[in-house]
């Protein structure tokens, strides 16, 4: 009776967390246009925060980054989405509309 109460105990945990892992199942081909997506909002002439929060969304907070000639390297850092967050919200919505149209493809070169 001992033996039965815990491995009980330790089935009745471990089945919800196997059906959440089911409906969770990552789709490979959607994140990448996600991404893009999220990514070309943020460079639009009239991007607001929200578009940088959506584009941060997808980045860990310790993300590596690297912008030549000013960050020549692309180490982690704890802080690295903070840091693009604030490096990227000073230039948020003054890029320029340059008439063209963004594409992401699968194609490798």
């Amino acid at each position: 009776m001992k033996l039965y109460l815990p491995g009980l105990l330790i089935c009745s945990l471990a089945l919800p967390l196997k059906g959440n892992a089911q409906d969770n199942e990552f789709n490979y081909e959607q994140f990448p246009r996600d991404y893009f997506a999220a990514w070309t909002n943020v460079h639009k002439p009239k991007a607001r925060k929200n578009d940088l929060e959506q584009d941060l969304a997808f980045l860990t907070d310790d993300i590596g980054y690297q912008h030549l000639p000013y960050s020549n390297g692309d180490s982690r850092a704890p802080d690295g989405k903070a840091m693009m967050r604030k490096g990227m919200t000073y230039y948020l919505g003054i890029h320029q509309d340059s008439g063209q149209k963004s594409v992401i493809d699968n194609t490798v070169f």
